[in-house]
């Protein structure tokens, strides 16, 4: 009995040792996670999970015993929540919250508590959030309710005052977006109604902090903007509050610059979208070029300040939003009455800073990680970590293991974690991503006389209720202009995506007639008749969006010769060499020279590189070794299927191009290149042998999964049913694996890779042009992927292609590049070429679909000797 009394008492201080040990690194996880809360959501997320095992082991011992231990749980699963609703993981936010409202809901069930006011007021933040305004409304007014019955508004605790002056601007909030619902339904009445009671509810919080504060701070501003931007809504409505609403922003700025020190906060931010709006309504865009540029200013400082490496997705939307804000606004006065020179190249600037600013934060991870290689043994095995973490994401998102997931969110905490240790140190390695004016100039020069520049933008018009509109900057070595189209993008989109499908329709169609007239022993001219008669259906739409998009420079195209464009949205996903001339019997490649880049920033950095030596020659690689249908398992064929067009068999044409580029290689480079095919061409020999190239070379299929159309496959791979993936796991080349069957190498994986010595990457698979959409870059990709690793450029297909006229234009390329000595111009040249000696094939969809996103070297391509320009 003794024995058993010691052991007991043992025990016990066992285990409340170990409860200590939980509530002091519950206590730490939480500090830090309250600390990186705002400005590093993934990295507290983290935190707030850690906490919340350590929560739940305790609470799994012992019971719930009084409000502090409340208290624990709700900060814990909250602030968890809330951090997940900061990286777009909105719906396991949600639950977490719901978990700690249901505990209340429990315990207290009629009975007022402050502690669950504040729950409440939580659960109404999630579903504002969700954009569930009904129910975050509810949900708002039963924490105001509660409050009101507890007489906080007559507290003595400034804290308790502050939480209720929070409740009541939450109340404000919510009607505010009630009557926004009701203002886009049409119902002027209620929308006007909701405002008014909005405007109550921030004048009341306001009253509330001019008690509570002794002085003007940022809080009391923050509401002041509300009341403004409620007038501002109401003078939609009955238009004499627009007045209203330009007194009370004008005051509220003067009182922010007389009190508030941090001028570049982001509360100076909103008090200047109010008071450009307000300028809007009243027609004086004069001042708008100056609140504007302030504007600017502030969003340029947030993001330099802000950004950091390996940006999970909520950071990318959060860049995106804060920089397109100002230029939305740059453009909508453009496309009004102020249109000086001057401020269109502030606009042009702002428009290249805009698209450049993810892409050189990106970059900037890729050098740090480059320079850590090799310093050190930590240092490299730090960098070495990262790869292979990236390289087993990769493996895992076509697996269909059950355990997938699981191992998916591991992964994903370990790059979290090394996440934060690159931000600490990358920063040095961060390039501004703005064009100087003085690189404007430089830019104008390099373009000369036969040379023009397309910048295209997708922004909202505050001219037309903030509709989305397509500009485009037409930039000439005279000088800039911008124009808007008068078409929506959703009808540009639209007609681009029509005349895709009829292209792919028709590649389809001509592969059945081949196919039957083979294996009937018939000729194959019927199906090339089919093929012609598709091409003159295809024509008119074709024509009708050349019209569109020719749009800008209609008055000079007859002086061009050379077209750069930096495409924007699905606008990456159609060449311009297909357009047809007005007779409808040319294509423009067989007038003007067309090549791509994202921006001009990247132009400005093309320019300023010279094409080095080549030393090292062409790598070739691809046909690979992939099992027979009979020796796939049931996983291998749903991969195989991902899209109908698809056949992952050996293609008799793979190793032939493979070979011709090879022997290439001796005439362009004076050195032989190197053959990597069948079983050898796995994802290790091309880690191992791409970074010494001068010129890749990928021969192989791959896959790219955009959308919902692929449902099955969401249901055989779990990992791509979510919506958090990265974009770039979504999209693989193929190689062999051990010798035979699939090894996909994710475009996160190549992104991984240090290219910075290929001059030219030529990923001969279909559709690798082709782009993931929606995401917060704007674009994703193959060529996003490798131009991120160091490539100089990449030639990329934009639909699937027929094998053996690929191999064909392929060749042509080559004999071209030894001619011209540009990538692009070459691009141009075999596709003349082809269209000159293949007459049965000018169907866009046989050689258009091949693009060079780079920019050429105008100054080394031969002298002009195509025919003279018709009229277009």
């Amino acid at each position: 009995m003794k024995i058993f009394f010691i052991l007991f008492f043992n025990f016990i201080c066992v285990v409340a040792q170990t409860d200590k040990e939980i509530w002091d690194k519950v206590a730490h996880y939480c500090k830090k996670g309250e600390e990186r809360l705002d400005e590093q959501p993934g990295a507290a997320s983290i935190d707030f999970r850690e906490a919340k095992k350590l929560i739940d082991l305790y609470f799994s011992r012992h019971k719930i015993r009084n409000e502090d231990d409340l208290y624990a749980i709700s900060f814990v699963y909250n602030n968890y929540g809330k951090s997940l609703i900061l990286i777009d993981r909105v719906e396991e936010g949600t639950k977490l919250r719901k978990v700690v409202l249901n505990l209340f809901e429990k315990i207290y069930q009629d009975k007022n508590s402050f502690l669950f006011s504040q729950i409440l007021n939580n659960m109404g933040y999630t579903y504002a959030v969700r954009s569930e305004f009904d129910k975050s409304y509810q949900y708002y007014k039963r924490a105001f309710n509660m409050q009101k019955a507890l007489q906080l508004e007559h507290s003595k605790s400034t804290k308790n005052l502050e939480t209720y002056a929070k409740t009541l601007n939450n109340m404000g909030s919510a009607h505010e977006r009630l009557g926004d619902d009701y203002l886009k339904s049409g119902d002027t009445k209620k929308s006007f109604a909701f405002y008014k009671e909005a405007q109550n509810y921030y004048t009341k919080s306001l009253n509330l902090k001019n008690k509570i504060f002794k002085e003007y701070v940022e809080s009391i501003s923050k509401t002041e903007i509300n009341i403004a931007d409620c007038y501002i809504k109401m003078g939609a409505i009955k238009p004499k509050y627009i007045e209203t609403a330009h007194e009370k922003i004008g005051k509220t700025l003067s009182s922010m610059y007389k009190n508030l020190n941090n001028k570049k906060s982001s509360t100076f931010s909103k008090a200047y979208i109010s008071k450009i709006e307000v300028s809007f309504k009243r027609n004086e865009l004069k001042h708008i070029p100056e609140y504007v540029e302030k504007l600017y200013k502030i969003q340029k400082n947030f993001l330099e300040n802000n950004t950091w490496a390996g940006a999970t997705l909520h950071k990318q939307r959060m860049w995106k939003e804060q920089l397109q804000l100002p230029l939305n606004l740059l453009l909508s006065t453009l496309s009004s009455e102020v249109n000086s020179q001057d401020y269109i190249k502030r606009a042009f600037i702002c428009s290249v800073y805009t698209k450049s600013v993810i892409n050189c934060a990106l970059k900037a991870e890729r050098q740090f990680l480059t320079q850590l290689k090799g310093k050190s043994s930590k240092s490299s095995n730090f960098f070495e970590t990262y790869k292979k973490i990236v390289s087993q994401i990769s493996d895992v998102t076509y697996s269909s293991d059950k355990k997938v997931l699981k191992a998916y969110n591991d992964f994903e905490q370990k790059i979290f974690n090394l996440e934060q240790a690159i931000s600490q140190k990358f920063k040095r390695y961060y390039e501004d991503p703005e064009l100087t004016e003085k690189q404007l100039i430089q830019l104008q020069e390099k373009l000369k006389e036969d040379s023009i520049f397309l910048e295209w933008i997708e922004f909202e018009d505050w001219n037309n209720n903030k509709q989305k509109s397509l500009g485009c900057f037409v930039v000439t070595h005279k000088g800039i202009r911008f124009v808007t189209l008068p078409d929506s993008p959703k009808k540009v989109y639209k007609l681009i995506h029509k005349i895709r499908r009829q292209i792919k329709l028709d590649l389809l169609e001509l592969k059945n007639n081949w196919n039957k007239a083979i294996i009937a022993k018939k000729s194959t001219e019927k199906a090339l008749e089919t093929l012609k008669e598709a091409e003159n259906r295809l024509l008119p739409k074709l024509a009708e969006l050349k019209n569109i998009l020719w749009m800008p420079i209609n008055d000079i195209s007859l002086k061009v010769r050379n077209v750069v464009v930096a495409p924007c949205g699905d606008l990456h996903l159609i060449p311009w060499a297909i357009f047809p001339d007005k007779s409808q019997k040319a294509y423009s490649v067989e007038h003007y020279n067309f090549s791509y880049c994202s921006s001009a920033k990247d132009l400005q950095e093309e320019h300023s590189v010279e094409n080095s030596v080549a030393t090292n020659g062409i790598l070739c690689i691809g046909d690979p070794a992939l099992y027979s249908k009979k020796e796939m398992n049931d996983e291998q064929l749903a991969m195989r299927n991902i899209r109908s067009s698809v056949t992952w068999a050996v293609c008799n044409y793979f190793k032939q191009e493979l070979q011709e580029a090879k022997e290439s290689s001796l005439e362009l480079f004076s050195k032989e290149g190197e053959l990597v095919h069948g079983k050898n061409a796995t994802k290790a020999n091309f880690k191992q042998k791409a970074p010494n190239a001068d010129i890749l070379h990928i021969v192989s299929h791959a896959t790219m999964i955009k959308s919902n159309d692929e449902e099955k496959m969401m249901e055989k791979f779990p990992l791509l049913k979510n919506r958090f993936l990265n974009s770039l796991l979504r999209a693989s080349i193929l190689f062999s694996k051990n010798g035979v069957g699939v090894g996909y190498m994710t475009a996160l994986e190549i992104s991984t890779l240090n290219l910075s010595q290929v001059q030219c990457v030529i990923i001969s698979c279909c559709s690798t042009g082709d782009i993931i959409p929606e995401d917060a870059f704007g674009f994703l990709g193959f060529r996003w992927a490798f131009r991120q690793a160091g490539a100089k450029r990449t030639l990329s297909n934009l639909w699937d292609v027929l094998d053996k006229e690929s191999a064909k234009i392929m060749k042509h390329f080559y004999t071209e590049y030894r001619t011209w000595t540009s990538y692009s111009f070459a691009v141009n040249e075999c596709q003349r070429e082809f269209l000159k000696n293949n007459k049965a094939y000018t169907h866009p969809g046989v050689w258009g679909y091949i693009i060079c996103d780079g920019v050429p070297d105008f100054d080394k391509k031969k002298e002009d000797d195509m025919e003279e320009e018709e009229e277009w």
